[in-house]
C-alpha cells in the first residue's frame, strides 16, 4: 500500500542555513495496517506526513501510495496523484466551513464528484449524498451534532468533523497528525474509537503521528521512532514506546505558592448558547470562585463543558449574560467588562493562549 524509498527533505532558511526535515528514510506499510510515528518535537514527524500527502516536494527518493508514485524532481502532476490517494488531518488546522456539521460533510462529498466545494448545490448534495453523509457522521459519532454549527463544537468534536470530511474523499490512506491531543479523556477515546472503526470497517490504511503513548498502544499495529529526521527504530508499539520514554527527563516538582490575597473574583456568572436549529448547546450558570495572587488555578471538565468560554469571559473576550468578573487594581475592584482606564491596565497585563492558536508562517520566531 505504501512504499517509502530513501526519501530526504531539507529546508533552507533566509540566512542560507539548512534544517534537515527527513534524511534517508525507507519503510513500507501494508494495506489496512495502522502505522504509528513517534518522536520528540522537531524529529520530522509532520514533515514525513506532509511528504506522504504530497504537499511537500522530495529532495531525494521515491514514495508510492496505492496507484500513485512520485520521485524527487517530478512535476506537480505526480504530487496531485498522491493527494488523490490520501487524506490528512493536520495537527492544529481547523479548515471547516461556518455551517452545520452535516453541511460540512455534504460539501466535501459534493466536491468529490464535482471538484468544487465552494459552489456546492445543497439540493443536489442532499439528494445524491445525504445517506452517505449520515453514515459518515455515525462512524465518527457526530450524528447528534449534525445540525450544530461548526463554530460551537468543542475542540474534540471539531477534530472528529475534520476526520469525517476526510473520509468523504474515500481515501486509501488516512494521515493523522496528533488527532486527539486537545481532547478530554472521554472525547479522546471517542476519536480513537472512530479511527479504529474506520480502519476495521473500511480497511483504510492509517498513519498516525502522536507522541502520546496511550494513543499508539491503542491504535498502532507497529510504530516507527524518529530522531533528528532519521528512523531510530521500527518495531511493536510497546518496544518503541519504552525506547521513546527512556530518553525523557524525570518531571521536576515545582514549589506550590499559596497566598491569601484575592486578585480575581468570578461572581454569579451565567452564559447560555442556543441554536435555533439545534436547541441549547451550552449553559454556564452559578459559577463563583476566587483566584489568589501567584496561585495556579486549573479548569477541568469534559469537552463542551464550557472551559474555554469561561476562560474567554475571564479575559473579557466573551461577555456573560449575567454576573461579572472583577480584578483587583491598587486596592480597587475593576469590572473587566466595563470601560475604564483601570480596565485598560488589566487588559494590558493579560495574556491569552488560544487552544486553536495561529502563527504567521512567513515570520521568524523572534518577530512573532
Amino acid at each position: 500500500m505504501i512504499k517509502v524509498d530513501n526519501i530526504s527533505k531539507t529546508y533552507e532558511l533566509d540566512n542560507k542555513d539548512k534544517v534537515i526535515g527527513i534524511k534517508n528514510i525507507s519503510f513500507e506499510v501494508k494495506e489496512g495496517e495502522i502505522l504509528g510515528i513517534m518522536g520528540r518535537s522537531g524529529s520530522g514527524k509532520t514533515t514525513l506526513l506532509r511528504l506522504l500527502r504530497g504537499v511537500e516536494e522530495l529532495d531525494e527518493g521515491c514514495i508510492t501510495v496505492g496507484d500513485a508514485t512520485v520521485h524527487a524532481g517530478d512535476s506537480q502532476f505526480y504530487y496531485n496523484q498522491l493527494k488523490k490517494e490520501t487524506a490528512i488531518h493536520l495537527q492544529r488546522s481547523f479548515g471547516i466551513w461556518p455551517e452545520t456539521v452535516r453541511e460540512n460533510v455534504l460539501r466535501k462529498l459534493y466536491a468529490r464528484k464535482y471538484f468544487d466545494e465552494e459552489s456546492t448545490d445543497f439540493n443536489v448534495a442532499e439528494s445524491e449524498f445525504g445517506d452517505e453523509a449520515d453514515k459518515i457522521l455515525d462512524m465518527v459519532s457526530l450524528t447528534d451534532k449534525a445540525d450544530h454549527y461548526a463554530a460551537v463544537l468543542s475542540g474534540g468534536e471539531k477534530q472528529r468533523l475534520i476526520i469525517a470530511r476526510q473520509l468523504a474523499k474515500q481515501p486509501k490512506v488516512l494521515l493523522l497528525d496528533e488527532p486527539a491531543t486537545m481532547a478530554c479523556p472521554k472525547t479522546k477515546q471517542e476519536i480513537l474509537d472512530a479511527v479504529k472503526k474506520i480502519n476495521e470497517e473500511l480497511n483504510i490504511t492509517v498513519v498516525v503521528v502522536s507522541h502520546l503513548p496511550e494513543i499508539q498502544r491503542y491504535l498502532a499495529d507497529r510504530v516507527i521512532l524518529l530522531e533528528n529526521g532519521e528512523i531510530k527504530k521500527d518495531g511493536n508499539p510497546d518496544e518503541i514506546i519504552d525506547e521513546f520514554l527512556s530518553k525523557m527527563e524525570a518531571p521536576v516538582d515545582i514549589e506550590n505558592i499559596s497566598t491569601d490575597k484575592t486578585v480575581i473574583k468570578v461572581e454569579d456568572i451565567y452564559k447560555r448558547f442556543y441554536l435555533f436549529s439545534g436547541g441549547e448547546v451550552l449553559q454556564i450558570k452559578d459559577v463563583n470562585f476566587d483566584v489568589k495572587k501567584e496561585n495556579i488555578v486549573s479548569l477541568i471538565g469534559p469537552s463542551g463543558a464550557g472551559k474555554t468560554v469561561l476562560l474567554r469571559m475571564l479575559a473579557d473576550l466573551e461577555l456573560p449574560d449575567k454576573g461579572k468578573v472583577v480584578y483587583e487594581v491598587d486596592g480597587d475592584w475593576v469590572d473587566i467588562s466595563m470601560p475604564s482606564m483601570q480596565r485598560m491596565d488589566v487588559r494590558r497585563k493579560l495574556g491569552f493562549m488560544y487552544q486553536e492558536f495561529a502563527l504567521s508562517y512567513y515570520a521568524t520566531v523572534l518577530s512573532q
